[in-house]
């Protein structure tokens, strides 16, 4: 009687396992940007980002790094397809924002509500991006940023490398308060240990022109 309960709970843990498994493939939200069509063989992706705070005590680093992009044509050809609205959207996976502090880490996916909310979206008109891909020095950006189901518009500064004729970066910083967003900074020891209000987001997106992607295909930008 025992190993038939075993059983029926074994099985109905796998079911579940299945059923979560399905949710997470296809709610939007837990997809994260690899990369976006601008359209002439035109592409572009959050390469990396970089929020660095201090508590009262120490300094915070926690990295999130884009491990979905693979350089190569056949990857491209699979978004090329894809359709662009009026703005460039990349989604963060909050659990894909790491650090060597793995309790500082807790604690800032924690602080941004990932339960709720499983991505930070970063929005930018089309037509401001497109601009963007110009070679500038120290230009100002204004972009929407969502945290924790609030958004606000944020300004950067920014400055536009050019590698080669097919590669571009694009390279900017921006500071933020968490209390813009209704988020409360954690504090630890009876509040003797508290984070900071601001913190500095820097961040870096990548240019790729791929021509010969689109050579039955044009579309205006």
């Amino acid at each position: 009687m025992q190993d038939a309960g075993r059983l029926i709970f074994s099985d109905m843990r796998f079911k579940y396992g299945i059923i979560v498994l399905i949710f997470l493939c296809i709610s939007p939200e837990s997809n994260p940007t690899v990369i976006a069509r601008l359209g002439n063989g035109t592409f572009c992706y959050l390469g990396s980002l970089t929020i660095e705070g201090s508590t009262t005590i120490s300094s915070i680093e926690l990295i999130y790094s884009n491990k979905y992009f693979n350089d190569t044509d056949s990857f491209y050809e699979k978004y090329n397809s894809e359709g662009f609205g009026d703005e460039v959207i990349f989604k963060i996976p909050i659990l894909d924002i790491q650090g060597e502090n793995k309790k500082i880490v807790s604690d800032f996916q924690a602080l941004l509500k990932f339960n709720e909310f499983q991505s930070v979206e970063v929005k930018i008109k089309k037509d401001v991006f497109i601009k963007m891909i110009e070679p500038a020095i120290q230009q100002q950006l204004i972009f929407d940023l969502s945290v924790a189901g609030v958004s606000k518009q944020t300004e950067a500064k920014y400055t536009t490398h050019v590698f080669d004729e097919n590669h571009k970066l694009i390279r900017g910083k921006a500071s933020v308060k968490l209390s813009d967003f209704s988020l409360k900074p954690p504090a630890r020891l009876l509040g003797l240990v508290k984070v900071h209000d601001e913190i500095f987001i820097t961040f870096e997106i990548i240019i790729v022109n791929k021509p010969a992607i689109t050579k039955t295909q044009t579309i205006e930008i």
